[in-house]
């Protein structure tokens, strides 16, 4: 389970913003995305009809839909693909500023480099090496209906049922440290990019459309880091849940059918 003082006080924090367009929301979204539980029972409970939910997280998650909201609304209804975008010679210095600052984001943390990318092998390799050893233990379960009445099955899954607990919790605390390890390199780029964005809202009501649809891929940048950063505590919730289903995969973490159904 979180550390109780920690999670108290970062969901106290999410109760203070206020509904509006400040552009510090994404470093105060990112400081307070939930790590993974380090317990099998808060996991499944943040895991609610296939995707991360539940009143522990809700808050968050709220906050979270109102910051896509506001990007939308600054570009037009259209979430912005994250792309360069001349702000034209003559914007004013602020909205050249804001073009300076995206462009250089881009240009260091784009495509090959971007948040998304580089945590994606990082999650696959701890996957596949975690998945190997749970479908291992996995595969010895003999199959009976819930709850089990048969005394012999019974018997024969408590070990490995055991077994199957610990490596959940260690798979969490794996995922923990992956997502300690990766909010503590990110953050720095986070922090570095919120003074242009705190000086493009003051100025926002001065914005044309063209400088606003800029600044929403600027601020939808800095969301995408927010969202890879959950986006560990999704995976870490999402396979305990389907370890406890018994749909572990040794490379992908879901099972091969769940992979199947989701492509038809």
């Amino acid at each position: 389970m979180l550390r109780p003082n920690r999670f108290a006080m970062a969901f106290l924090a999410i109760g203070s913003f206020a509904a509006n367009a400040q552009a510090g929301i994404s470093l105060d979204l990112f400081r307070q995305v939930p790590a993974p539980p380090a317990d099998e029972a808060t996991a499944l409970r943040w895991w609610k009809d296939g995707k991360l939910g539940g009143p522990e997280i809700q808050p968050f998650l709220d906050q979270l839909e109102k910051e896509r909201s506001v990007i939308l609304d600054l570009n037009g209804g259209h979430y912005p693909v994250l792309e360069p975008l001349s702000p034209g010679d003559d914007a004013p210095a602020v909205v050249q500023d804001i073009s300076a600052g995206y462009q250089k984001y881009l240009a260091r943390h784009g495509e090959a480099n971007s948040a998304q990318a580089q945590l994606g092998k990082r999650s696959r390799w701890l996957q596949a090496a975690m998945g190997g050893r749970l479908s291992v233990v996995l595969k010895l379960l003999k199959p009976c209906a819930v709850p089990c009445e048969d005394a012999d099955i019974v018997a024969h899954n408590a070990p490995h049922q055991a077994e199957v607990s610990r490596l959940v919790r260690q798979d969490l605390v794996q995922w923990g440290a992956l997502f300690a390890d990766w909010k503590q390199k990110r953050e720095p780029i986070v922090l570095a990019e919120q003074p242009r964005l705190e000086e493009a809202d003051k100025a926002l009501p001065t914005l044309n459309d063209a400088s606003k649809s800029l600044l929403a891929r600027y601020r939808a940048a800095m969301l995408s880091e927010v969202e890879a950063l959950l986006s560990i505590t999704e995976t870490a919730v999402r396979r305990t849940f389907s370890i406890g289903s018994g749909e572990v995969d040794a490379v992908t973490g879901p099972s091969r059918s769940a992979s199947a159904k989701a492509k038809n």
